[in-house]
């Protein structure tokens, strides 16, 4: 990326840079910069980074991390974009060892490998392991152009219980059904554009077991089926993700009388398969009306609608005997 976009896109952002060029970075940080040269871009290459691991992550987090690797497809639009445009998004990055460890932007940054380009990076020097957890769960939902339904799931309750781990707010305790307080909530969702309400119906995906989960993302259960899914013990999902594929697609309303059915008299595979199988669709009742404006020449003998209502079950009678004597 040019020098001059790479200066306009700092000032835009607020960062401090004191020089933008292209210079190499010292092979060996043992501490972090001083307080007025945090947040800085510079471009480096491939070989200063290192990636932030999926057992980083895990070490501070107590979890696997939720999002998917971009597949063979993505990855080579991804490369194909980089080409012709840059990157416009500058990696970020810590100071780790002798390198820098990428937060955020690691797709970006194996491409610009595999291009031979050096990487705009926002080197943060002021973030802890916990921090950087967080950024890679931010940056990750606001980037992901179509994250799946578990990736938000696991994303959102692990943004809530990092917040309790850093000691953002006081009031973060988690409620019996094993989501925090909705303030927290819509906090969280705010920075996204959801609301509380969502937020917290991502974060009840999480209860569910892989294979619900998965089938909720495969869009065989529907999103809001999957959470009232979420409030049956694990045994009983179980005996349900057996049954499933048997009966096809689950809806809201169906996993809404599972959960009703748990709650007051518990589950058996008997009441699990009701529950799924299909109802039969009930047949509406014949219906059709006639014009006053038609009826106007019988008015002297239609005096009320019990009497045209007769008349025309009479007719009907005479008209299926007839139809039954013609040979």
């Amino acid at each position: 990326m040019p020098v001059k976009d790479i200066k306009s896109m700092a000032e835009r952002l607020s960062f401090v840079s004191e020089d933008l060029t292209e210079h190499p970075v010292s092979p060996a940080i043992s501490r972090p910069g001083l307080a007025g040269n945090k947040n800085r871009i510079t471009c480096l290459s491939p070989e200063q980074l290192t990636e932030y691991t999926d057992e980083d992550f895990q070490k501070a987090t107590g979890r696997p991390q939720p999002f998917h690797e971009y597949s063979g497809e993505e990855f080579n639009s991804l490369v194909e974009s980089i080409r012709e445009n840059g990157i416009k998004q500058p990696v970020v990055v810590r100071p780790y060892q002798s390198k820098f460890q990428i937060l955020a932007g690691r797709h970006r940054s194996r491409a610009a490998k595999l291009l031979g380009i050096k990487v705009p990076c926002v080197i943060r020097d002021d973030v802890d392991d916990t921090g950087a957890a967080r950024i890679m769960l931010d940056t990750n939902l606001e980037q992901r152009p179509q994250p799946k339904y578990s990736e938000l799931a696991y994303a959102y309750r692990m943004q809530t219980e990092l917040s309790k781990k850093q000691g953002h707010r006081s009031d973060l305790d988690t409620s019996s059904n094993g989501c925090t307080k909705l303030d927290t909530a819509g906090s969280i969702g705010k920075k996204d554009g959801k609301s509380r309400s969502t937020v917290h119906n991502y974060i009840r995906l999480s209860y569910l077991i892989p294979g619900l989960l998965n089938a909720v993302d495969d869009k065989v259960i529907e999103m809001m089926a999957g959470v009232e899914l979420s409030y049956i013990t694990e045994e009983y999902q179980k005996q349900i993700l057996a049954i499933l594929p048997e009966y096809g697609k689950m809806k809201k309303k169906t996993a809404n009388d599972l959960r009703k059915a748990f709650e007051e008299n518990g589950l058996t595979e008997e009441n699990i398969r009701e529950y799924l199988a299909p109802k039969p669709k009930k047949e509406k009742p014949v219906q059709f009306t006639v014009s006053m404006k038609r009826l106007a020449p019988y008015r002297d003998i239609l005096p009320n609608q019990e009497t045209l209502e007769s008349l025309f079950i009479e007719f009907l009678d005479q008209l299926k005997s007839s139809m039954q004597q013609v040979p």
